[in-house]
């Protein structure tokens, strides 16, 4: 069998993982001939069959499924191994890989960007944006350092540490008839006669489509069993959906964070739920014994700060 390397086990494991070609190239930054080149040497190399493919999709066998599974522990070590060689080092120096979910990044990142570049200059800060489940995957494997999400994460092996409380609101268009108060937009008082989340019409809400945690955080406080028949139709990305809601086509609940971004929509309206408030709440997950802990502390705090700084700026506004 050829030698092993690092190359092969990480288009390998990639491959096993996302399970197409096309996608695994791109993930990678790679041409598929030259991952494929690679890939097919070890096939050639090994005793038994290890994947099949057609077209682009790529199924591991279960000699496979075994190999990516040892490869991806090996990849997460040797990672490991390089940051503990390079820890000495002050906080947030060098290359750090963070994962954002769609509904955090647009809304937290341009207030926790600058912040960053500002307090640690010599930080080179890349940013991998898909959803939790991808995310979760990438952090296992050691393709990203750190994860910012929604909580609660159910997999094991990870350390959370939960950073703040990010309140919901509905979003509705503009003269929907309805007692319940207009937010004033960057406030965080409760008015006591606010909404009832349970009073939401299910079969009007709006959703982001399965997979993204918004979703079932939004069914979950709106006390939708995910037995409930909920139209068919789901958006990508909160964007579509504030254009969908202001145009009258239903109701969506909002991230108190999303409010300085989404709610410049004249058409559309800000409504208070009544106290408790839903709420999702965000924290910053990465593997449990990594050696980055320095970091991952540095930039804990400089997320709260930046989510203290933003809220102050609408409240300003």
């Amino acid at each position: 069998m050829a030698q092993i390397t690092l190359k092969i086990m990480t288009y390998f494991e990639a491959l096993i993982r996302l399970g197409s070609v096309s996608e695994a190239a791109r993930h990678l930054s790679v041409s598929e001939p030259a991952m494929m080149k690679k890939v097919e040497e070890f096939q050639r190399g090994a005793e038994v069959p290890l994947y099949n493919r057609n077209g682009d999709t790529f199924d591991a066998t279960s000699a496979g499924l075994e190999i990516a599974e040892r490869m991806r522990k090996v990849l997460q070590q040797t990672h490991e191994i390089e940051l503990f060689a390079s820890r000495a080092g002050p906080a947030l120096t060098g290359n750090f890989r963070l994962g954002v979910i769609p509904t955090i990044g647009p809304y937290l990142l341009p207030a926790l960007l600058p912040r960053l570049q500002s307090a640690y200059p010599q930080l080179n800060l890349e940013i991998r944006e898909t959803r939790t489940k991808a995310l979760l995957e990438e952090l296992s494997v050691g393709a990203v350092d750190a994860l910012l999400l929604a909580l609660p994460v159910d997999v094991p092996d990870v350390s959370v540490v939960p950073l703040f409380e990010d309140p919901l609101v509905l979003a509705r268009r503009r003269g929907t008839t309805d007692t319940a108060p207009m937010v004033t937009f960057g406030s965080d008082e409760i008015e006591p006669n606010g909404l009832d989340p349970r009073a939401v019409d299910p079969g009007g809400l709006i959703l982001l489509e399965d997979g993204h945690c918004l979703r079932e955080h939004t069914l979950l406080h709106c006390g939708v069993s995910q037995n409930v028949q909920l139209p068919a139709l789901g958006t990508t990305s909160l964007a579509t959906v504030i254009q969908l809601v202001s145009n009258g086509l239903g109701e969506t609940l909002l991230p108190q964070m999303a409010l300085k971004v989404e709610s410049r929509n004249p058409d559309l309206e800000i409504v208070q739920f009544k106290d408790p408030v839903p709420s999702r709440k965000i924290g910053l997950v990465y593997r449990t014994g990594t050696v980055r802990e320095k970091d991952i502390e540095a930039l804990a705090k400089a997320i709260q700060d930046a989510r203290l700084s933003d809220i102050g700026s609408q409240a300003a506004e």
